[in-house]
């Protein structure tokens, strides 16, 4: 887990974003609540996880 860049906030953030998407999702008709406004929570929440799972860079010196 060393090599893992996991933060507090960025997984908070994670969870809100996911549940949000999960609640605005209408999985009777496929669709979203508020289109635009799903689409920057789902570009966001995907930022997050390559943020939260790209392994750090060993830096040689």
């Amino acid at each position: 887990m060393s090599n893992r860049n996991l933060s507090l906030p960025f997984i908070i953030v994670a969870i809100i974003l996911g549940i949000t998407i999960y609640k605005d999702f209408d999985f009777n008709t496929f669709t979203f609540k508020e289109t635009w406004l799903d689409v920057v929570y789902i570009v966001t929440f995907i930022y997050v996880l390559i943020i939260l799972f790209k392994k750090k860079k060993k830096v040689d010196k």
